[in-house]
């Protein structure tokens, strides 16, 4: 009966909004300490990679790097021609 009390009088005369703020700096701690140990080992977590991961990592940057040597292949030769075309 309450809760519909309170419900009703949050709902229609927004008198429910001091409490509920009060009540939520209240229990800030309480929620903050409850997420502590699950924050902390997302961040333990996060140090750490694992070894598929850093060997996906090194194919793409081979695969990356390979191309990039592709393409300085060509702009040298493209850089030749136009030094020997201008000679």
């Amino acid at each position: 009966m309450l809760s519909a009390i309170l419900i009703v009088a949050d709902a229609r005369f927004d008198q429910v909004t001091p409490v509920r703020s009060a009540i939520g700096t209240g229990l800030a701690p309480v929620h903050w300490l409850g997420n502590a140990p699950s924050e902390f080992s997302d961040w333990v977590a996060s140090l750490f990679t694992t070894r598929e991961d850093l060997q996906e990592e090194n194919e793409a940057l081979r695969a990356r790097l390979l191309i990039l040597e592709r393409r300085a292949l060509k702009y040298a030769a493209l850089a030749s021609e136009t030094m020997n075309c201008a000679n």
